[in-house]
């Protein structure tokens, strides 16, 4: 049969107090972070700011992120923490078995560890789950290499993994809803329906940057003026 070649595209959305959220997008992710890098240059954003970049963990982002952004001293990734706990949570109960209760409150137990940050603690729970070690009752693991790939996952992501009840009361935003919620209005929502396929050239950048403009309130500028505005607007 025809083989099939997917094409990707990533949003980032830039959030900053006082200010409307502006859409940015790529086909690949350095093209999408310096679009934002971009920009949050031209609406003096960098000066005197942290930056904090929210992710859902997909492998490379973060080397990205830390590769165009270099220069920008006070800058920050936190790893979302929907995605932290549902990959929590899914691989647990994929990989064990036994009493609902039980698997709930160990379920528990690693999502209120890692909710405080507490890494160290979150990848012991899941050696004494692994060795079957532990006073109080444990599921019973029937997939053991799912739980070595979710400690050896916690490891990897560690630095990013933050006190999030913390960062909460001061007001950070812990979710990168907001961005899967753009990119369900830039690319899903206009592509993955039943039945359809799409060519490059069909499913290309054009239509993406189109949506986008329409999410940045930028039409009347494209259209009367034949620019694309990059100033982010206030609330």
């Amino acid at each position: 049969g025809r083989k099939h070649r997917w094409t990707w595209h990533y949003t980032l959305v830039i959030r900053t107090k006082g200010w409307r959220a502006y859409y940015v997008v790529g086909r690949t992710k350095e093209e999408a972070m310096v679009r934002a890098l971009a920009v949050l240059i031209a609406n003096n954003l960098l000066k005197m700011r942290e930056l904090i970049l929210c992710v859902d963990g997909e492998e490379g982002i973060l080397d990205v992120f830390n590769s165009v952004f270099s220069f920008v001293p006070c800058k920050r990734c936190i790893l979302d923490w929907w995605h932290l706990q549902k990959k929590v949570k899914d691989t647990i109960s994929r990989s064990t078995t036994g009493s609902t209760e039980v698997k709930r409150a160990y379920i528990a137990n690693m999502k209120s560890l890692l909710w405080y940050g507490d890494t160290f603690a979150a990848i012991e729970l899941l050696s004494d789950l692994a060795c079957q070690k532990r006073k109080e009752p444990l599921p019973t693991l029937t997939r053991p290499n799912e739980i070595e790939k979710l400690i050896a996952y916690i490891k990897r992501k560690e630095y990013y993994i933050i006190d999030y009840h913390t960062c909460q009361k001061l007001g950070v935003k812990l979710s990168s809803n907001i961005t899967e919620g753009a990119n369900r209005c830039i690319i899903s929502s206009r592509q993955k329906r039943n039945g359809t396929s799409w060519t490059e050239n069909g499913c290309g950048t054009p239509l993406a940057h189109y949506f986008t403009l329409k999410l940045n309130n930028g039409g009347k500028y494209w259209f009367n003026l034949d620019v694309i505005p990059i100033e982010i607007q206030a609330a």
